[in-house]
């Protein structure tokens, strides 16, 4: 996906971060943008938390509107609900239509903005080496707790986790401080447990464990999987911190759509 791109070294724009609102400012043009992602997946924000999508902003962009058909001729998106957990076939179908250059396992650690030629010099390193590329514009798009906590405004996080449930009803989980969210069909559910700013995976997992162990032996109510990482809400923001660097967590927007339609705004 990266390849043809190694010998470039300056980019109009450089999106840190694969997410949704990362690859809606990619898409816009694919040709002169480089994701620069620290993991190896796309959409983490909202597919790898397990994230509930029950009202869907709509598409307005031209990779939204083809990812929303896309979604909806493989059943994914039934009366504008969307089962994030079946998204990612139709993503990265999408990825390669629009011809996206992301560059997966690389890990931005340092930003200066050069005057004189006025650009930014991105550092990061991508298997362990050190590499410096140039932008006209820098947006960071992932959930960095350390800058989301510099904003000063409320944050909520949640673990989410996937239930199946049998014959019986299901559990009263508010007692834990949970909610539980029906998925379509009435035998699944996403189980949403509050989390403090501090608190890290294995309390989050002890955290789904201890409440789930608390069904009783005659509720048939099953855990199947614990998110791989935490859920994070909190109201839109964009933030410039450099001449030409902002930092818009993807995150905030309200569900992936909305990400994919913001991306036409973000730091003009």
């Amino acid at each position: 996906m990266d390849k043809p791109q190694m010998q470039r070294q300056h980019y109009a724009t450089i999106v840190y971060g694969a997410s949704f609102l990362g690859l809606g400012l990619a898409a816009a043009d694919p040709q002169n943008t480089l994701l620069i992602e620290p993991g190896c997946t796309v959409g983490a924000e909202f597919i790898d938390t397990f994230a509930v999508c029950s009202v869907l902003t709509p598409p307005a962009s031209p990779f939204a509107l083809s990812l929303f058909t896309d979604l909806q001729t493989r059943g994914v998106i039934k009366d504008q609900s969307l089962d994030l957990m079946k998204t990612l076939p139709a993503l990265m179908n999408q990825i390669r239509q629009a011809g996206l250059h992301i560059q997966f396992l690389s890990r931005v650690y340092k930003i200066d903005y050069d005057h004189g030629q006025a650009r930014n010099n991105i550092h990061y390193l991508r298997q362990e080496d050190h590499r410096i590329l140039t932008c006209d514009r820098y947006i960071d798009t992932t959930t960095c707790m350390a800058r989301l906590n510099d904003l000063q405004i409320p944050v909520h996080r949640a673990i989410h986790a996937l239930l199946h449930r049998g014959s019986t009803e299901w559990p009263d989980v508010s007692a834990a401080g949970g909610k539980l969210h029906r998925l379509d069909g009435g035998s699944l559910g996403i189980l949403a447990l509050p989390l403090d700013k501090d608190d890290q995976p294995n309390t989050c997992r002890t955290a789904v464990l201890s409440c789930t162990a608390h069904f009783g032996p005659d509720n048939d109510c099953r855990l199947l999987a614990i998110a791989g990482m935490p859920f994070v809400s909190l109201p839109y923001q964009e933030r410039q911190f450099g001449p030409a660097a902002w930092f818009v967590p993807s995150c905030s927007c309200l569900d992936p759509f909305d990400a994919l339609n913001r991306a036409a705004t973000v730091g003009g």
